[in-house]
């Protein structure tokens, strides 16, 4: 299932957005602690992450689309079959307007795999593209 994964503000867990043509098109099919993706894009809307940052309250701007392999319920812990190592991701509207791996500038464009989880949402994706230009054009600004 090809979905858009995001952080629920209000049940403190992820949502999962269908984002396959049919019936549950646009409607959240699930409420998880944890779940892997795969080939996935992170995606930020730059609106949203504005009125972020004048208005001062957070709203739903930002996530990961891709094909939900597994996911875990509310509650459940995290399966130990899954593979969680990879680089930490993480997404900070006022740092920059893009994901990032956690101690670098550089924008993280897409993902082979992506795993996250509880605690504290954590984002661990292996085969990173990271778009190097918007690092370097952002250092030279500085």
């Amino acid at each position: 299932m090809k979905a858009f994964a995001y952080w629920n503000l209000h049940k403190k867990c992820w949502s999962l957005k269908c984002l396959d043509r049919g019936v549950d098109y646009g409607i959240v099919v699930a409420h998880c602690d944890a779940f892997v993706m795969t080939d996935c894009t992170f995606k930020v809307s730059e609106p949203g992450r504005q009125r972020v940052l004048t208005s001062g309250r957070k709203n739903v701007h930002a996530g990961v689309i891709g094909y939900v392999q597994r996911w875990v319920g509310r509650l459940q812990p995290m399966p130990s079959d899954i593979d969680s190592s990879g680089a930490t991701i993480k997404y900070n509207p006022r740092t920059g307007s893009h994901f990032y791996p956690v101690g670098a500038l550089l924008e993280v464009a897409h993902s082979a795999r992506v795993v996250v989880g509880l605690p504290f949402a954590l984002v661990k994706a292996q085969g990173l593209l990271c778009d190097v230009t918007k690092a370097l054009k952002a250092s030279a600004a500085a």
